[in-house]
């Protein structure tokens, strides 16, 4: 089981996968949804986006605080 505290946009980056309607919507948007997750000790699923970082490159994470704002999990992780 996941601890609640760890960062799961590690997970996703390591697995991203995107099609070809997902990369165009990337290419305009600079985000796009990818996956809904959910653990045993969240309330509810939480949607993980694909975006661009530009040390990093392609990242994946969920929406962090109450702004709800994208932060890279590899400079999250260096921090």
């Amino acid at each position: 089981m996941a601890h609640p505290k760890e960062n799961l946009g590690d997970e996703v980056s390591q697995r991203l996968k995107l099609s070809l309607a997902q990369r165009l919507q990337l290419k305009v948007t600079g985000t796009v949804p990818t996956e809904r997750r959910n653990r045993p000790v969240w309330r509810g699923e939480l949607q993980f986006y694909a975006f661009k970082y530009p040390v990093h490159g392609l990242v994946g994470n969920h929406p962090q605080g109450y702004r709800e704002v994208l932060v890279c999990p590899e400079c999250k992780a260096a921090s």
